[in-house]
């Protein structure tokens, strides 16, 4: 714990040092948004992180919990997007009682990639003819292309590792080492 404090405390300050030695300020007070204002516009959007660590906790495999997270929010972001363009509210309660209603039922019976494709594919379709829904699809397609070519280097640096703990562990330089 007090290592972490400690690396966290340096690099804030040695960040702090190279801002003002370049000139850089911070931005002012009244321009920075409200994180509570936020919580309190997109509440929903916090359901993935905790249905995440819910499944984590239950002892799901961190893939499984990581691809259900991950379903949670695509489905989320389109649904909020196709009710957003509704005019009345009955889209939006409909949204939200057929979301519980699926939550409850694989809360019940477990989960299967089907249902989760079908549900994320008929959300996909209903976005293709609603108002903010081809704009949200645009957006999710840019942020997904964005993070497939950030994810290069992360996948990258982790197979370099992988190899060198590989090596060490099969030719026994590790134990050498450690000895």
């Amino acid at each position: 714990m007090i290592p972490a404090i400690l690396y966290f405390a340096s690099a804030f300050w040695m960040v702090h040092l190279e801002a003002g030695k370049h000139g850089l300020v911070g931005i002012k007070r009244a321009e920075i948004p409200s994180a509570w204002k936020a919580l309190v516009a997109r509440w929903y959007l916090v359901l993935p992180l905790a249905a995440l660590v819910y499944m984590l906790f239950e002892g799901f495999t961190p893939l499984y919990a990581g691809s259900m997270g991950l379903a949670l929010t695509v489905t989320l972001i389109l649904g909020a997007s196709i009710t957003l363009g509704a005019s009345s509210n009955t889209m939006r309660y409909v949204f939200w009682i057929g979301l519980a209603l699926v939550v409850a039922a694989v809360a019940r019976d477990g989960l299967e990639i089907l249902p989760v494709a079908s549900i994320v594919g008929v959300l996909v379709l209903i976005a293709t003819v609603t108002r903010g829904g081809r704009a949200t699809l645009r957006a999710c397609r840019d942020s997904l292309a964005d993070s497939a070519k950030s994810a290069l280097t992360v996948g990258m640096a982790c197979a370099i590792v992988g190899s060198i703990i590989g090596m060490m562990t099969q030719t026994g330089v590790g134990t050498i080492f450690g000895g």
